[in-house]
């Protein structure tokens, strides 16, 4: 059986608070970030990379790069499933695993997402910014490897959001399906 958490919550936006977005994220937290590790690690040969201006050399760098890095999460998954990071300590919020920023008290529940939608659209938006591109073939090919692992979210859990857990975040899912 899953173990489903379902956030509703506000995107942070920019400073001027622009870009305030209700999102529903439905969290599966029998999902370890080792698990997805794992399971991309197992795809990393099947993907076909075809970036243009990015050599075949630049590719399998990036490739080796990346699968040792990843590596060094499974090989230890233990410590990284319970290690606490400079920024944050782990914690609970309304009984749902968390972590919790050390200096602003901000909590954060992060999972493997099975569900994202946005629910309210903020029309106060940002202006766009111009999207950076990459500094050599081998960062681009990283990227692309690392899209494997794009299902990890973090979704900060402000004073009005909502968290549902158990029996509701399961019929919420079944109904965003």
């Amino acid at each position: 059986m899953r173990n489903l958490v379902a956030i509703i919550s506000k995107r942070k936006g920019d400073k001027n608070g622009h870009g305030q977005d209700t999102i529903l994220t439905i969290y599966d937290l029998n999902t370890t970030y080792a698990d997805l590790i794992k399971s991309a690690l197992a795809q990393m040969d099947d993907i076909e990379i075809d970036i243009e201006g990015v050599t075949f050399e630049d590719i399998a760098a990036a490739r080796d790069q990346q699968r040792a890095s990843w590596e060094k999460v499974v090989a230890d998954e233990d410590s990284v499933a319970n290690q606490t990071s400079h920024w944050a300590n782990r914690t609970e919020y309304k009984g749902v695993p968390a972590i919790q920023h050390r200096k602003t008290g901000q909590y954060y529940i992060q999972g493997y997402a099975l569900f994202s939608k946005t629910l309210e659209f903020d029309e106060n938006r940002p202006a766009e910014k111009k999207q950076r591109g990459h500094r050599n073939g081998v960062t681009a090919a990283k990227a692309a490897y690392r899209k494997l692992t794009g299902a990890w979210r973090m979704s900060a859990v402000t004073d009005g959001a909502m968290v549902f857990t158990g029996e509701e975040a399961a019929m919420m899912y079944a109904a965003a399906k």
